[in-house]
């Protein structure tokens, strides 16, 4: 179900595996066996459900960080955190995304790859809730619309991309036709979950947003 929103480079169960990851990394009251994780201290272990029923992704503290793998094991993501800014990798340690969050100087979150000189992407939140993300260009590329129910994702052409649907104990991600791929029981702000529907986003970017909306709270945050 979820073959829509592969991205480049990723089969279908990497896919799921990284949308887990930003439900995990941001439940930090949901789990047991709660462990002390470094720079992440309230992560604890936890496992997500595929809509298959099993289990697709586990989330542990590992040394400063948080590893993320997959079924059987393998490695598939750590986030790392280095003071005022956020630091995602692959599962070969490679750097792929740098998060800053807003300060004195941008009311945005920022996103860029090594070495560059501009963002790739940059997220405003608006005063009503709306999540809105920017390419390097400066085009609004998509929209997370707050609503009742989540949030409503759009393109920035208003194509409908999918929706996060919270109710007591559960929170779902919906494709555009409004079937459930993935789900969770843990208690999150679904917020954060907005990103990982945003196809424009590299997957990997929208998991460093998650965290660094949902989990993070570096000195420099102000929102």
């Amino acid at each position: 179900m979820i073959t829509k929103y592969q991205r480049k480079a990723f089969s279908i169960q990497d896919c799921v595996t990284c949308f887990t990851l930003t439900f995990a990394i941001a439940a930090t009251s949901c789990a047991t066996n709660q462990t002390e994780g470094g720079a992440f201290p309230h992560a604890t272990r936890i496992d997500f459900e595929a809509n298959d029923g099993e289990v697709a992704i586990r989330l542990e503290p590992w040394q400063q960080s948080i590893r993320v793998s997959g079924r059987g094991g393998v490695v598939l993501a750590m986030i790392h955190s280095r003071g005022d800014h956020l630091i995602v990798a692959d599962g070969d340690g490679r750097t792929l995304w740098r998060i800053e969050p807003p300060g004195p100087a941008h009311s945005r979150f920022r996103v860029t790859s090594p070495g560059a000189l501009r963002p790739a992407f940059e997220v405003q939140r608006e005063p009503d809730g709306d999540l809105e993300v920017y390419d390097e260009s400066g085009r609004r590329i998509s929209i997370a619309k707050h609503r009742s129910y989540g949030y409503k994702v759009v393109s920035g052409e208003g194509e409908e991309l999918g929706s996060i649907r919270e109710r007591p104990g559960k929170i779902s991600i919906r494709d555009a036709s409004g079937t459930t791929y993935l789900s969770t029981r843990g208690v999150l702000p679904v917020e954060a979950v907005a990103f990982l529907v945003i196809e424009a986003l590299p997957i990997e970017a929208a998991v460093g947003l998650s965290v660094a909306v949902a989990f993070w709270s570096p000195p420099s945050q102000v929102l």
